[in-house]
């Protein structure tokens, strides 16, 4: 066998263990800014940020094949955690793998954050009116986040797992001491997994990596959301709050995401509880007390 072929799978001796070899954790992020104030629209701020962080020699564990197949691609640091060494008897038939931790991993992450916040009094419009309006909305544009564990190919999980938008804007009216806003959480549409190649016909030949499905969209999500609380002065504070929150108010259920290629027990939930919404309209009452 020479460098670069995958190991044979196997299931000798498996022996966890430490890795003195391990060095630190590694990071550069670069992040730009602007806040705008427009002089023509009172009471309008505006900020826009561009972020970037590269993440390299993340702490992983390659497991007991993972350790083997990094030896025979060449990084020697996996085949000191083997023995007898296969590089020099590949035939062996009784061998031990030392589970050790190593810098395995790097991931990479790109986006843009936007914010916006409008404010105005109700006066400003009919004197006889009271009361102030707020519209504040917060996005997210994901660029790219890929991260590679140094043995599949890299994984870019931007238009699946995260989606490339996500906006949260939210209206609301004051008049004191009663405010109530109503939130939309919106999050873009996009694909299961980036890696699968969707198709119907004429399609390539299915690979570990890269299988073929007939079916890999995966559906945005809006979510509304209502607020009203009562400020009060309590016995040790003047800024005690009782407040109502409903989420999901028009209980929107969870899409439907598989859980996988080859199926998952029906007891499984079928969707994607990081993205969505599964536990349809709640109610909140609460009370913030100062102290």
């Amino acid at each position: 066998m020479t460098t670069g072929e995958l190991a044979p799978q196997i299931g000798d001796i498996s022996v966890t263990t430490g890795n003195p070899k391990l060095k630190p954790e590694t990071s550069d992020g670069t992040g730009l800014g602007v806040v705008l104030h427009p002089s023509f629209i009172p009471h309008l701020n505006l900020s826009v940020d561009y972020w970037e962080m590269d993440i390299k020699k993340i702490i992983g564990n390659a497991g007991m094949q993972g350790t083997v197949d990094l030896c025979f691609q060449g990084f020697s640091i996996y085949c000191d955690l083997i023995s007898p060494d296969l590089r020099t008897n590949p035939n062996v038939l009784q061998i031990t793998i030392f589970n050790a931790p190593a810098n395995l991993s790097s991931e990479t992450a790109e986006g843009i954050d936007f914010e916006g916040d409008y404010h105005f009094d109700l006066a400003d419009l009919v004197s006889s009116w009271s009361g102030s309006i707020g519209l504040h909305w917060v996005g997210t544009h994901y660029i790219t986040n890929t991260t590679s564990n140094g043995l599949t190919p890299p994984v870019q999980v931007v238009g699946a797992q995260q989606p490339k938008w996500r906006n949260n804007l939210t209206l609301s009216y004051t008049r004191n001491p009663f405010t109530f806003s109503t939130t939309g959480r919106f999050m873009s549409s996009g694909v299961q997994n980036n890696n699968w190649v969707q198709c119907a016909s004429s399609c390539p030949a299915s690979t570990t990596n890269n299988p073929t499905i007939s079916n890999d969209y995966q559906s945005g999500a809006l979510y509304i959301d209502t607020a009203l609380s009562f400020d009060f002065e309590g016995p040790y504070s003047s800024q005690d709050q009782l407040f109502f929150n409903i989420q999901n108010i028009m209980n929107r259920s969870p899409a439907i995401v598989t859980q996988g290629l080859s199926g998952s027990p029906y007891v499984t939930l079928q969707t994607t509880p990081v993205l969505y919404d599964v536990l349809g309209r709640t109610y909140r009452l609460g009370l913030r007390v100062a102290l």
